[in-house]
């Protein structure tokens, strides 16, 4: 996985951003952020622009290791997709999955937590 990423950086006081990714996938290949805890946010935004198309999913977990509720979003080839999702737990990540059957030439994945 080819990339630069950003695991964790202040924007303003009412958002911060905890995940970018450049990393280039195959087809089949899964990009996960690390996990993150959320305490005083309550939803977790972003975009994403991948010239193949993909499923993105907002994992949350109460323990950080059993993800027991995810929201799924389909990303279109060469279509920016934003999402925002209410956090109801404690932990969450992100994950997308390249199904476009090839490799990606460009992916642009961003995602904050909002505050309350």
């Amino acid at each position: 996985m080819a990339a630069s990423a950003v695991r964790s950086g202040t924007l303003d006081n009412e958002n911060i951003r905890i995940d970018q990714s450049t990393a280039l996938l195959t087809n089949n290949s899964t990009y996960t952020s690390n996990t993150f805890t959320h305490a005083g946010f309550a939803r977790v935004t972003g975009l994403i622009f991948s010239d193949q198309a993909g499923s993105l999913n907002i994992d949350q977990s109460t323990d950080g290791t059993n993800w027991d509720y995810s929201t799924t979003v389909g990303v279109a080839a060469n279509t920016g997709t934003a999402f925002s999702v209410e956090l109801v737990t404690t932990n969450a990540r992100v994950r997308f999955q390249n199904t476009g059957g090839g490799t990606q030439t460009v992916m642009r994945f961003a995602t904050f937590l909002r505050a309350i």
